[in-house]
This record gives structure tokens, C-alpha cells and sequence, in this order.
């Protein structure tokens, strides 16, 4: 099967695939620490998320992040995030990870 049919909207940039394998695989409490640090870094930065989000949030439950509102809700606002502003963010999520990791 073609690579390219397979990829995943943060796959296309390779430090954000990185920070969002870092994300997944990441303990419950980590991953509520970097939740809440991507919403509150992409809101900063001018990123919304639709006003349905949180209805729509009860159909797809297929991501691994769909699991949790809250991580599904951090990874709608990286996704919409423009290129630039998902970089940085992904440069501070593993940051945050390798503190996170170190205090733990």
C-alpha cells in the first residue's frame, strides 16, 4: 500500500510527528499537562476551534487521542494551527515531555 494514503495530518513535518509520538505514548498525567499546555499556546496564538467540536467529539472516537475530550480537543486546536505555529508548538510539547520525564 502507498505511504503516501496512510499519512496522518502531523506526519508531513517531522519534528510534529515526533512531539505527537512523544504525546501518545506519554503517561495520563502527561498527557493532561501537554492538553492543556497546546490549548492554551494555540489559543495565544489566535487558533479557535469550531463551536461544534464538542458534539462532533462523540462520532469519531477512532484516533488514538479521541480517547480523552481533553487531548482530543488539544489535537483539534494543533491541527488547525498554521505550519509555523504547529512547529513551535511541537518543540515546546517535547520540551515539556523531557521535563515532565526528568521530574517524574
Amino acid at each position: 500500500m502507498d505511504q503516501k494514503y496512510n499519512k496522518r495530518w502531523y506526519d508531513c513535518e517531522p519534528t510534529l510527528s515526533l512531539a505527537i509520538s512523544l504525546f501518545e505514548n506519554s503517561t495520563p498525567e502527561a498527557k493532561e499537562v501537554c492538553s492543556n499546555f497546546i490549548i492554551k499556546e494555540a489559543s495565544e496564538k489566535g487558533v479557535t476551534i469550531n463551536n461544534s467540536f464538542r458534539e462532533m467529539f462523540e462520532f469519531h472516537l477512532r484516533r488514538w487521542y479521541d480517547k480523552d475530550k481533553l487531548t482530543s480537543e488539544a489535537m483539534e486546536y494543533l491541527r488547525l494551527a498554521n505550519i509555523e505555529i504547529k512547529k513551535e508548538i511541537a518543540l515546546n510539547i517535547i520540551k515539556l515531555l523531557q521535563k515532565l520525564e526528568c521530574e517524574g
